[in-house]
């Protein structure tokens, strides 16, 4: 009985030992199973990390690329500002010549009109009212010219000058020519 009992505690054991065998062997496969899945875990966290690190530093090229740009189309807008204002006083400037050699034209027109009018109305001789409203459309382009002359563009004032006193003489020369002749000889 003894031996049947010894038998028996055996197999006991025995049975205990295969069950703590196959929990141990449970146990080291499902610890290498949750080693495997740290270890992909960890590559995966690696990945992400490596991911995050690679999204920041290109946003943050993309916002100095960005910053830069605008900073350019700024410097951009304040120079067309600037241009734009130039060129608004630039025509403001030529609206205002403009206008003032418009009056100073008509003005001239009319005086001059009025000048040769004058003549033609002490003038008998058809000849002589012919030659003084020749000499009143040349006193009219001569005024124009005189006028345009401040309105051409370049620094040779030295040329402007030379046109002003070629008109001048001009004008001299217009005056004496509508001045009736006298008949009788000296």
């Amino acid at each position: 009985m003894l031996r049947e009992s010894s038998t028996c505690e055996q197999e006991e054991i025995s049975i205990e030992q295969n069950s703590i065998s196959s929990t141990n062997d449970d146990l080291k496969e499902l610890c290498l199973l949750l080693d495997e899945e740290r270890f992909k875990m960890h590559q995966l966290a690696e990945q992400w990390k490596n991911f995050g690190t690679s999204a920041i530093h290109k946003l943050e090229t993309q916002i100095v690329d960005y910053q830069e740009k605008m900073n350019d189309l700024e410097q951009r807008q304040i120079l067309l500002v600037e241009e734009n204002e130039s060129l608004k006083s630039l025509v403001d400037q030529l609206s205002i010549n403009n206008t003032e050699s418009t009056q100073k034209k008509s003005q001239q027109n009319i005086s001059t009109q009025t000048y040769f009018e004058k003549q033609e109305c002490m003038i008998d001789d058809p000849l002589q009212q012919q030659i003084s409203l020749q000499n009143m459309f040349d006193a009219i382009k001569t005024a124009e010219v005189y006028e345009s002359i401040g309105n051409i563009t370049g620094n040779d004032a030295s040329e402007k000058i030379v046109l002003k006193e070629f008109c001048n003489l001009i004008w001299k020369y217009l005056e004496e020519r509508s001045k009736p002749k006298s008949s009788c000889l000296l």
